[in-house]
């Protein structure tokens, strides 16, 4: 217990690291906390105590000569590693998020968000006014769910879907690994103004861009008509239940009767199993007034909203679920 009420230092540990790019310095070979108190311009002792309390916890490996090395879980943290949880790290580090976490008494006390708390304000009102907390959000975001893209694509058939509608879908992470995988799918990319602004430049590279087109709105009020398979992921975990059955019944408004919504969201598991899942909801917990559902939470919310589960895919990643409803 004991261990487990100092997480805060795990987490800034692994933080300082990052910012000191150690991961880096150890791709090409093992390095003392003297060499590599050098190339960062670190107190070589306290660096070296920090390093040995990581290699405790497997993110690094010490030997006899006292070099420390990369294992499995500092090699993700190098720049160039692909699906990097970096930002994600980072982004949780901030003070501001800090922050949030002393309202959490508040927050089981009164149900309210940790953001409601200290802003007055939701989550997505303060974005709104803050747009550094929105970029950070964005990349963080994109870290967190990095390994997602291609586990979605290797778990479902898109190649039967002309026309497929991401609502809510970000910087288009997902929406780019379907179209890229599905030459003759077409795709549109749907979210707030700010988030497809910054989403432009993401995509004007890819050699998907003329098959991707992004619109800009508010699916509270409606989504994109004219997809054959529309996509919510990991969005309706931030919401509320009356907000979710809007967002839903908005996208059956924009759908063919013989349309199919992909819903990609981890269930919440009513056992003593830990699962990512759990972590997560603790997250939608302190931020949103949203939840990590059950399965037979979201049998009723579907049903409010006019849709029916047909098909339920593990992706494999993050306790994540493909819900093929219909």
């Amino acid at each position: 217990m004991l261990q487990i009420s100092l997480g805060q230092i795990l987490s800034k540990a692994v933080c300082t690291i990052i910012k000191l790019n150690v991961p880096d310095l150890l791709v090409d070979n093992p390095k003392t906390a003297e060499e590599l108190a050098e190339l960062t311009g670190s107190h070589a002792l306290s660096l070296g105590r920090l390093l040995r309390y990581l290699a405790s916890l497997n993110i690094f490996a010490i030997d006899e000569q006292e070099r420390f090395a990369l294992t499995p879980l500092s090699d993700v943290l190098r720049t160039d590693a692909p699906s990097s949880p970096r930002d994600w790290i980072l982004f949780n580090a901030e003070p501001w998020r800090w922050e949030l976490s002393q309202s959490f008494e508040k927050v089981i006390a009164t149900g309210l968000s940790a953001y409601e708390h200290v802003y007055q304000k939701t989550v997505y009102e303060v974005f709104n006014e803050k747009p550094e907390y929105a970029i950070a959000f964005n990349k963080a975001m994109k870290s967190w769910s990095s390994s997602l893209p291609n586990a979605v694509v290797n778990a479902y058939n898109f190649q039967t879907a002309n026309l497929v509608v991401d609502v809510g879908g970000g910087m288009g992470d997902l929406l780019i690994a379907i179209l890229e995988a599905n030459k003759t799918v077409n795709g549109i990319l749907f979210d707030q103004l700010n988030v497809i602004q910054e989403a432009q430049n993401f995509i004007a590279n890819k050699e998907i861009v003329n098959r991707c087109k992004l619109v800009d709105g508010d699916f509270l009020k409606s989504v994109p008509s004219g997809g054959d398979l529309y996509i919510i992921s990991y969005v309706l975990m931030d919401w509320s239940n009356e907000d979710c059955i809007t967002i839903l019944k908005n996208c059956r408004a924009s759908m063919s009767n013989n349309g199919s919504l992909l819903i990609i969201e981890p269930f919440a598991d009513v056992s003593n199993e830990q699962t990512f899942a759990q972590y997560t909801d603790m997250i939608m917990l302190q931020e949103t007034s949203g939840r990590v559902r059950t399965l037979k939470e979201w049998n009723t919310l579907l049903d409010s909203s006019g849709f029916t589960i047909k098909n339920i895919i593990p992706t494999g990643t993050l306790s994540m679920n493909i819900i093929e409803v219909i």
